[in-house]
């Protein structure tokens, strides 16, 4: 079992906008979440939280006050609560 206890979907990141701060992960069903940068559980400052096209995610998902009857992933971590990937450019990318 997972140390936590509050991701209730597993997917991966479909799509994210880096300079909009928005994208779409897909669970395991097939279903794609709306994802905003401020729900991503990061340290980093909002505007330079990203995720990783391809990247495995866990999340909850939150009905959208706007929309009702669409969901949007929110408390977006790496598997097992870790921090996201994210988007690295390849020039800032560090020597191994």
């Amino acid at each position: 079992g997972s140390s936590r206890c509050f991701a209730t979907h597993n997917g991966r990141v479909k799509h994210f906008n880096v300079r909009r701060g928005f994208g779409f992960v897909t669970d395991t069903e097939g279903q794609d979440y709306f994802v905003h940068a401020t729900k991503i559980k990061s340290a980093l400052p909002y505007n330079s939280r990203s995720l990783c096209i391809g990247e495995l995610v866990e999340f909850d998902t939150l009905e959208d006050a706007r929309q009702p009857g669409t969901f949007m992933a929110i408390n977006v971590t790496g598997p097992d609560g870790a921090d996201v990937k994210g988007f690295v450019p390849r020039a800032e990318k560090k020597e191994e």
